[in-house]
């Protein structure tokens, strides 16, 4: 059986993307959306109880797709082919 720590490490390795191959984007919806997405991750619940889960299925979600939506506008303003993994 594989340590932990082994496994952790593989898992690490393999959902971070190298920096040198990650652009940075940036406009200012991009930024308003990362800073809504912080104060909104600061809010929720800590335990996890049916009041975090209902948090999670609306606020975070919809928080986490406005970053999205933000990221693909500056990615296209950039010229960014957004299919394409950062």
């Amino acid at each position: 059986m594989k340590s932990r720590a082994l496994a952790a490490s593989r898992y690490c390795r393999k959902s971070t993307p190298a920096a040198p191959n990650t652009r940075n984007v940036t406009t200012p919806r991009y930024e308003a959306a990362r800073a809504a997405l912080d104060a909104c991750w600061s809010r929720r619940p800590r335990v996890f109880t049916p009041e975090r889960e209902r948090f999670e299925l609306h606020e975070l979600k919809e928080a986490r797709a406005e970053v999205r939506a933000a990221w693909l506008e500056a990615a296209a303003l950039h010229g960014i082919n957004p299919d394409v993994p950062c």
